[in-house]
């Protein structure tokens, strides 16, 4: 049964994937073509910086949201 479920699936999502990485990097040269000095590398290490903030801030606001649920 895991065969056949990794096999209808995998396809499609290895596909989508594919064409999601494609989209990524395209926006990325794109938006280094914009901005002056800003290169993939620095780029992608900027987002990478600016998403482990949002995760610490989401994670700090569920630990307050679940202490005031409960009081």
């Amino acid at each position: 049964m895991a065969t056949l479920f990794e096999t209808v699936f995998s396809a499609p999502i290895d596909k989508r994937k594919e064409d999601w990485l494609i989209l990524l990097a395209s926006t990325v040269d794109e938006v280094c073509g914009k901005v002056e000095n800003l290169t993939p590398e620095n780029f992608l290490s900027t987002m990478l910086l600016y998403l482990r903030i949002c995760k610490l801030q989401i994670l700090q606001f569920a630990r307050t949201k679940k202490k005031k649920s409960k009081r």
